[in-house]
């Protein structure tokens, strides 16, 4: 009885063929349906090989298949794979001979980096003298044209050999090419010619002012303006030279202002961006910017000769009104910082805000005017009542822009708390937290607002 004992089926796991293997396997494959010849077959194999063993850095098997693929196949890639490899192995004269054999080969137009390859060669095996004949011979067969010239430079570049490449511009320019003014820059950046590299991008800029962003990069990357005192120099020097060389291009006072604003020179940035703003007809835009800029880096004198030069253009300005509240807020500020506080000055600084606000009157646009001069009555000149009945006259209008609203309300709020308003003073900053939920403004009258429950 019982059941027939069944035999194991022992299975032999079959394992992956390597890629080579899979791969001589589809060729010989090919090959028996004659879609390719045995030969091609077998060129192929041998090249495929060749590339698996330079791969993995087995340089004596890929030499075995190169000398023989080189003989028939001179291409740039099987070139380059069996120079290498034969690097690898240190053979000299082996290498020479394949270098100088595809020289032969070469169109006058590509002799020049095929010569730079023999003195790399030279190079690897310290043969300096030979390497720089090699290198003198390619400067002399360097051909008429930009693309001759920036391949053989770069050819140098890549060797470290920054004097070559400086030297293959300088030749292509006595063979008629300009225009590597660019290139020239960057290499002398990189040969730590910084005097040189300015004086190329000045040239750059004089035809080319799209580059100026670039400019810029480049010399914060490579100068180290704000810590280098002698390369602020240079570029300083360099860009006055620049402006009365080419006084009708308006790249050069523009890098120059962008330049003092890097080093935080704002005062030597006004004279050139007021020469700028009336140039370009920019309505007082720039001075705004670097006011700005200045105000932000505490340069407090630099920012309110923008403000006051913008303010002197008129009503008709679109920035009147800004830079008219500007100069009111940077004096603001300075005041309201100091300690002990100047209380005269900020007597005169309201006498200043309710003079401005008669010029230019109570509505959207001075309302931040009406909320400082508030601050400035209550806090510190005794006149809480005064400031009060400004800002609730203020908010009163129904044009009022919702955030500016909002910072009225915390003033106004803050003043009822100073004067013991607690519940009116409550109640505005509640107001804030519901318009302003999710945002810094309402973060703080919800801040203020608890801070005044205790």
């Amino acid at each position: 009885g019982g059941r027939p004992v069944q035999r194991e089926r022992i299975m032999n796991p079959i394992k992956p063929l390597p890629t080579v293997q899979r791969l001589l396997q589809a060729l010989a494959l090919l090959a028996c349906l004659g879609w390719i010849t045995p030969q091609v077959a077998h060129g192929q194999t041998d090249l495929e090989l060749a590339e698996f063993y330079y791969n993995e850095g087995s340089y004596p098997q890929a030499k075995l298949y190169l000398e023989g693929i080189w003989k028939k196949n001179k291409t740039h890639a099987v070139y380059t794979m069996y120079y290498a490899t034969l690097l690898a192995l240190d053979d000299f004269d082996k290498a020479e001979k394949v270098v100088k054999e595809r020289l032969k080969r070469r169109h006058k137009n590509s002799r020049s980096t095929a010569l730079v390859d023999l003195g790399s060669l030279y190079l690897h095996f310290d043969r300096r003298e030979q390497a720089l004949e090699a290198f003198m011979e390619a400067l002399e067969n360097l051909q008429p044209g930009r693309p001759s010239a920036v391949s053989l430079a770069n050819a140098f570049i890549k060797l470290d050999e920054l004097d070559m490449a400086l030297a293959t511009y300088e030749r292509a320019e006595k063979l008629g090419t300009t225009g590597f003014d660019y290139e020239l820059a960057n290499l002398q950046g990189m040969r730590g010619d910084f005097e040189g590299m300015v004086d190329a991008y000045m040239a750059l800029l004089s035809t080319k002012p799209n580059y100026l962003r670039t400019v810029q990069n480049s010399l914060n990357r490579n100068l180290r303006l704000t810590t280098i005192e002698d390369n602020r120099e240079l570029v300083r020097v360099s860009l006055l030279r620049a402006i009365q060389t080419y006084p009708d291009n308006t790249v050069f006072p523009e890098l120059l202002v962008w330049h003092f604003n890097q080093i935080r020179d704002f005062a030597s940035s006004v004279i050139h961006a007021k020469a700028l703003d009336l140039r370009l007809d920019e309505q007082g835009v720039r001075l705004m910017e670097l006011g700005n800029t200045a105000q932000a880096n505490g340069d407090t004198d630099t920012a309110l000769e923008c403000y006051r030069y913008v303010a002197s253009m008129g009503p008709s300005n679109p920035y009147y009104f800004t830079a008219r509240n500007e100069v009111l807020q940077v004096r603001f500020e300075v005041l309201t910082a100091a300690v002990p506080a100047d209380l005269d000055a900020m007597g005169l600084l309201a006498k200043e805000y309710a003079a401005s606000l008669r010029d230019l009157g109570v509505h959207s646009e001075t309302a931040m005017m009406v909320k400082d001069r508030a601050h400035l009555l209550a806090f510190y000149l005794q006149r809480a009542d005064e400031g009060i009945g400004a800002l609730e006259a203020l908010l009163a209008e129904n044009d009022l822009n919702d955030r500016v609203a909002a910072a009225c309300k915390l003033t106004l709020g803050d003043i009822y708390v100073f004067e013991g308003l607690i519940w009116d003073a409550s109640l505005l900053f509640s107001q804030i937290v519901l318009d302003f939920k999710d945002d810094p403004l309402g973060h703080e009258a919800k801040f203020r607002n608890a801070r005044v429950s205790y």
